[in-house]
């Protein structure tokens, strides 16, 4: 896998057995045993993170 610095804009020479590691934000508020309300205005997100060979994530 070759790393991004800006003058790029993918990421090449990928092979199945790469660890690709993936960061992103979950909204939770439906996980919560009383419910959010809908007018709630605040944050009800979590850090999610993935680690997965290249091959099972990439149809």
């Amino acid at each position: 896998m070759k790393a991004l610095d800006g003058r790029e804009t993918a990421v090449t020479s990928m092979k199945g057995d790469d660890l690709l590691r993936i960061r992103f934000a979950a909204d939770i508020r439906s996980l919560f045993q009383s419910p959010v309300p809908i007018t709630y205005f605040g944050n009800c997100l979590s850090a999610c993170y993935v680690a997965e060979k290249e091959r099972e994530i990439v149809a």
